[in-house]
């Protein structure tokens, strides 16, 4: 379709079943009852039209743009019987401000905590931390239970949660307790921590290792003819624009400038068609669009093994030393590029 002149990269209409759930009368008939009742539920509404709940949020955020908000003071709704026995009270209260107009001068309000007068202080207490009460003992936060949650995560620092609780026989939210509050310990995200893989992908990365050291052995001069890239690269280099996000279509148009950029810097590998691709396997990457692209102009692919970040050379050894001098800095001197360059 593009050698036929069409520019649109964004799919056309498809023919479907239309949408009965989004239509201007349900939204109108959805912003009519939360007008009417604020405190309505999304569960509520979506019953009360007879849609779906995802469809009836879509219609609150992306329509409506509305918002849920918690509000922390809103009275309870009462039922009759409430309402009746609080309007007793409240009448039974100014009968009694009427009969004596002192009555709020003896009035000691008091909860658990006070600051009244109670019966503990006239006896000399002045603690004011509750005392020992009756009641089932803990038996997830004992001092033996502590010590065995640390010692499992000593022994494998990877291990969840969840996985603890398990193990010990006790709550997540005892287990999550014991770590913040007793063990002082916090949840760290480690970006270089190699992903731990299964019996499969580890047979899988072992056939790629094999496939690439055959294809090396095979041919001494293979390093000569790969050309290992991303979206910015030697033979090619892209600056990605500002607020733009690296995905298929944008990845897409890379490949075809860094075949440009090869056909004119190396020609030698341009001209016998004996150049090999290698890139790592993030999505943009890997996607139909660009593996159709790829497959159609007969690219050669070097195969890249799973979850391996330092056998990307772009990735692990040159960009982070190109970083280096504009890290913190909107730009760098041409000169500090040139150094990271040399460096690398």
């Amino acid at each position: 379709m593009f050698s036929e002149g069409r520019e649109d990269v964004n799919d056309e209409e498809r023919a479907g079943r239309p949408s009965t759930s989004t239509t201007d009368e349900k939204i109108n008939e959805v912003e009519k009852m939360i007008l009417a009742n604020r405190r309505i539920t999304v569960r509520e509404v979506a019953e009360d039209l007879n849609i779906s709940i995802g469809s009836c949020q879509s219609i609150f955020i992306n329509d409506l743009g509305m918002r849920r908000v918690a509000a922390k003071f809103v009275p309870k709704l009462l039922n009759c019987d409430q309402k009746q026995h609080r309007m007793n009270i409240a009448n039974e209260m100014l009968d009694s401000v009427r009969n004596d107009p002192n009555l709020l001068q003896r009035v000691i309000t008091g909860d658990e905590a006070t600051r009244g007068t109670s019966h503990d202080n006239h006896e000399g207490r002045e603690d004011v931390n509750d005392e020992e009460r009756a009641g089932r003992p803990s038996t997830s936060t004992t001092d033996e239970k502590i010590n065995e949650v640390e010692k499992m995560i000593l022994a494998n620092s990877r291990i969840t949660v969840r996985e603890v609780a398990e193990d010990l026989n006790i709550s997540i939210g005892s287990c999550h307790s014991i770590f913040i509050n007793d063990l002082d310990m916090r949840r760290v995200a480690a970006k270089f921590v190699p992903k731990l893989l299964n019996c499969d992908q580890k047979q899988h990365r072992m056939n790629i290792a094999n496939e690439m050291l055959d294809s090396v052995r095979d041919d001494p001069n293979l390093l000569q003819r790969i050309i290992t890239g991303d979206e910015a690269g030697v033979v090619h280099h892209e600056f990605l624009p500002q607020g733009r996000k690296v995905n298929k279509e944008y990845y897409l148009q890379v490949m075809r400038n860094l075949r440009e950029a090869i056909r004119q810097k190396r020609p030698d590998l341009w001209k016998n068609k004996n150049w090999l691709l290698h890139h790592d396997n993030a999505p943009a990457h890997t996607s139909l669009l660009v593996r159709d692209f790829l497959a159609k102009n007969n690219t050669l692919m070097m195969p890249h093994l799973p979850y391996s970040p330092d056998l990307a050379p772009c990735d692990f050894f040159l960009f982070p030393k190109l970083k280096r001098p504009v890290k913190g800095r909107r730009y760098a001197t041409l000169d500090e590029i040139k150094t990271a360059s040399k460096e690398s």
